[in-house]
């Protein structure tokens, strides 16, 4: 499980693109920033 929300993510990509998102896309975004802020930490 991500720290990151899925709600957070889902606002990202909004603002990045102004798309509809996915539950799918947002979980998917929210663990892959997860494990690069694992990396960078």
């Amino acid at each position: 499980m991500p720290e990151i929300p899925n709600a957070a993510a889902d606002r990202i990509i909004r603002n990045a693109t102004g798309l509809r998102v996915g539950a799918d896309a947002a979980e998917l975004l929210a663990e892959e920033l997860d494990e690069i802020g694992k990396e960078i930490a």
